[in-house]
């Protein structure tokens, strides 16, 4: 029998910061790659409050419509620590320059967000946090 290593074969993905594409490869170091090159994960650690901005953004994007309370929930695993009042407003300000949507269906309930821009969340906190 061949060991799973053998049998799976690379899937091409796009890095979240330059859009390049590369192999991920089926390896426990590299399995969860978002990143084309070490280059890329640096120009986004560099911008303040970088990483916390992309791991809150890459979350609203791969899972869809969700509160800033599961957000937060969501990011305990990562080495993000957030509450949900920080991923709240994090998330505003994201909304106001219209790279997410904010409802909120009756005055008892919490907000709902959803990410709706084209870039990727790499792309957008290098284009608008600081350096």
């Amino acid at each position: 029998m061949r060991p799973i290593k053998e049998a799976m074969q690379p899937i091409k993905r796009e890095c979240t910061v330059c859009r390049n594409l590369y192999d991920l490869h089926y390896s426990q170091d590299v399995a969860s790659q978002r990143f084309c090159e070490r280059k890329c994960y640096m120009e986004l650690r560099k911008r303040h409050k970088g990483m916390r901005d992309y791991w809150i953004l890459t979350v609203l994007r791969e899972r869809g419509k969700l509160t800033a309370m599961q957000i937060s929930n969501l990011l305990s695993g990562v080495k993000v620590k957030s509450s949900n009042r920080t991923v709240g407003n994090v998330l505003r300000l994201w909304a106001s320059r219209g790279m997410v949507t904010c409802s909120r269906p009756s005055f008892k309930k919490p907000y709902t967000y959803q990410y709706i821009s084209e870039s990727l969340p790499g792309e957008l906190v290098i284009q608008y946090a600081k350096t």
